[in-house]
């Protein structure tokens, strides 16, 4: 007997209803309304996206009071710069300053024939990339919000239409679903320059299969504890983050329903300095001749990516009328080290290996003198850390994590002094475990790897 669900509620409970026998409809008619439902469901979300992409793309018309009155370069850097130390920490202080010149170049990439690529990567779970990409996806020009599993259609989709594309978990997929892998992997190779297609086939409006160009040039940022693959490296500047010590390195909760008309008044301003000084870095840019001094010894790729970021900080420098505070220097100096740390991918996941060792020469004394020698050599037993095959080198990584050699006292050996204090700090930036932290509040379950010569993205 039939009965309407208005009727059977006047009688019975919404309990009974749950509990009412579950029914599996089969058949050929089924079947066929099946798929004729699913594909009602693609032409109509076929018909959103069009509509959503024409309304995006209608050309934003910026008052003419309000370019002139757009904030100067300089001063606009460091209120996305002051945003970001609120609600992310990252030890090199620096590194701020080139995020926001990346997030004002997203404003205005079209102008140039390059964008890199923002790698952010760490050596633990737990330390912000996450949260670093949710401030993100609220600054950058156009986000794309932050993709986890996307489908190949939104990818194209996304990058077709200039957006700025956010991947988190990016390396889950090399395991989970090579295909897509593969399509992240062709958007990330080829995205970074002017003109770079991707082609795919695709059914025309007569069913048949045709090539269709979607263009990839545009922002894009990455996140993971992963290595990623020589190529994308060297289209890429990389974030380095490590844990923040949560008792005296105290951040803001990032509330973004309490935050969105403070970010949207940025945002507005990011808008109206890019529809003001457009040309004005657009001239800067086609002017730049040669690399600075400090970059003379950098490959040829790593300054094609980085001079949009040259240009933006030249410009900033230019209207300042004291030529206090220089962006441009302070940006070169950081680019210069980020050069000469191109070729050291697997440093990072090092550390913890390093510590581990280091704890291990310490024992239980608060403070020893261990030569370099004595490091190099436990070093060299574990894969991780077997690459670090010199002084120089040992320096180096060592350097990164504030650790620099010294004379034995009035001696002749050089090695360094361990103290207790140095290490439980560095342990608690790179812990071996995988203890909560609010700064990334993320599911994924990406492991601490100790990784020497095998990479994941290949």
């Amino acid at each position: 007997m039939k009965c309407g669900l208005d009727d059977y509620l006047l009688t019975h409970t919404v309990e009974d209803l749950m509990n009412l026998p579950k029914v599996t409809l089969s058949g050929p008619g089924w079947a066929l309304e099946k798929k004729a439902h699913k594909a009602r469901e693609a032409r109509r979300e076929k018909k959103q996206a069009v509509e959503a992409e024409v309304e995006e793309e209608k050309k934003e018309e910026i008052p003419k009071e309000l370019i002139a009155k757009a904030w100067l370069t300089q001063d606009l850097i460091k209120a996305v710069s002051n945003t970001l130390k609120r609600f992310v920490f990252i030890k090199d202080d620096r590194l701020y300053l080139l995020i926001s010149v990346w997030i004002l170049a997203t404003y205005i990439y079209t102008i140039f024939d390059y964008i890199p690529i923002l790698w952010i990567t760490s050596p633990t779970k737990r330390s912000g990339k996450t949260r670093l990409l949710e401030v993100l996806a609220q600054l950058v020009s156009r986000s794309s919000g932050i993709k986890i599993n996307p489908t190949e259609a939104i990818l194209f989709t996304s990058t077709n239409r200039g957006l700025t594309l956010l991947l988190d978990e990016v390396e889950r997929l090399k395991k989970s679903d090579h295909e897509l892998y593969g399509t992240v992997m062709a958007i990330l190779n080829s995205g970074f320059q002017k003109g770079a297609t991707v082609s795919r086939m695709r059914k025309n409006k007569d069913g048949e299969f045709v090539a269709v160009d979607y263009q990839t040039f545009g922002p894009k940022i990455i996140a993971g504890i992963a290595n990623v693959t020589d190529t994308i490296a060297d289209r890429s500047l990389a974030i380095k983050m490590i844990r923040r010590v949560r008792a005296t390195e105290t951040l803001e909760r990032f509330r973004l329903r309490k935050l969105t008309k403070e970010l949207g008044s940025l945002v507005l301003q990011l808008k109206v300095w890019a529809a003001a000084r457009l040309k004005d870095i657009q001239a800067i840019y086609d002017g730049i001749e040669q690399e600075p001094d400090e970059l003379r010894d950098a490959d040829d790729r790593f300054l094609d990516i980085v001079e949009p970021l040259l240009a933006i900080a030249l410009l900033a420098d230019a209207e300042s009328v004291n030529g206090a505070g220089r962006i441009f220097d302070e940006l070169v100096a950081l680019l210069d080290q980020m050069g000469a740390d191109r070729d050291e991918a697997l440093s990072d996941a090092a550390i913890v290996v390093a510590l581990d060792i280091i704890g291990s020469l310490l024992g239980d004394n608060s403070k020893l003198f261990v030569p370099s020698a004595d490091i190099l050599k436990s070093f060299k037993e574990k894969s991780a850390t077997a690459w670090i095959k010199t002084g120089k080198t040992l320096a180096n990584f060592l350097n990164k994590i504030d650790l620099r050699p010294k004379p034995e006292g009035g001696g002749k050996r050089r090695g360094y002094y361990i103290e207790r204090s140095w290490l439980s700090d560095m342990i608690a930036r790179y812990p071996s475990t995988n203890a909560d932290d609010a700064d990334e509040p993320s599911t994924n379950a990406d492991q601490p790897q100790q990784v020497s010569q095998g990479k994941l993205f290949q």
